[in-house]
């Protein structure tokens, strides 16, 4: 399902300290001949203060990305152009998302499993991150 249609209701069992993967609608403004602007800010959206920003792209079809899971940090996930799908496992649960738009984004906190896959060939996907890189938080 794509993230316009999950809701928190889907989720069938809420994994401890009410950390749970969720979608996030990004505040946009604008519209008709100037275009969008979409903002995302620490103190708005977002449930952490990024520390990092990287971005996947030119992804060959039929290629997988992720299939890990880190132990601390948490992610904010973007499509930014095209499309792909993420599939999350951890605590309990198992659920997977269509991102497909710049104005939504998907929250993964720590302890999830994370499969990408059926990325289109103009996909984009921004993620911030809460942390900066390390190799000893997979």
């Amino acid at each position: 399902m794509n993230l316009a249609e999950r809701g928190q209701h889907d989720v069938e069992q809420e994994p401890p300290h009410g950390l749970s993967p969720r979608p996030i609608a990004i505040p946009t403004l604008g519209g008709g001949d100037a275009g969008y602007l979409s903002v995302v800010e620490p103190r708005g959206c977002l449930p952490f203060t990024p520390a990092r920003l990287y971005y996947i792209h030119s992804v060959p079809a039929g290629t997988d990305r992720g299939a890990h899971a880190h132990r601390g940090l948490e992610q904010f996930m973007i499509c930014m152009n095209g499309t792909f799908r993420i599939e999350l496992e951890g605590r309990g649960l198992h659920v997977e998302f269509t991102l497909d738009h710049p104005s939504q984004g998907l929250y993964i906190p720590p302890g999830y499993w994370r499969n990408l896959h059926d990325f289109s060939s103009d996909a984009v996907c921004a993620v911030l991150a809460s942390e900066e890189y390390d190799e000893a938080d997979y």
